[in-house]
């Protein structure tokens, strides 16, 4: 399946995502921050990053242009996970190459897991043995 970094200084938000993406058979890594975020998809590049917004150190944002700058992260696909409904923030995110967005408050799990899906390509499983 699909290695996924979930980016989030939030760990009761990105410990159960990660969770729920490995139930479904994907690697997932997590990062506390942007520079945490650096260092996971230099070591393992990721397939898709879910990203949040507002974070210390370097926030989802800033980390998002630095991915576009360079051209061995520029085409890595993301989801903005967010709580904050600045349409500024959106838009500039849209505008970095952003796939999908989605409010922390109306998050639900299944939706997320749906959303994965139709962003990362999924391998069919191997067959059966003899």
């Amino acid at each position: 399946m699909a290695r996924i970094l979930i980016v989030d200084d939030v760990a009761v938000i990105r410990d159960p995502i990660a969770a729920a993406l490995r139930l479904r058979g994907h690697q997932a890594d997590t990062a506390a921050n942007g520079f945490e975020a650096i260092d996971r998809i230099v070591a393992n590049r990721p397939d898709l990053i879910l990203l949040d917004v507002v974070m210390p150190m370097m926030d989802g944002p800033t980390l998002l242009r630095k991915l576009r700058e360079a051209p061995a992260t520029a085409d890595i696909p993301v989801i903005l996970l967010s709580a904050t409904v600045d349409k500024n923030v959106i838009i500039k995110a849209a505008r970095l190459g952003v796939q999908d967005y989605m409010l922390k408050s109306k998050f639900l799990m299944s939706d997320l897991l749906d959303r994965v899906a139709r962003r990362v390509k999924t391998q069919p499983p191997p067959p059966p043995p003899p």
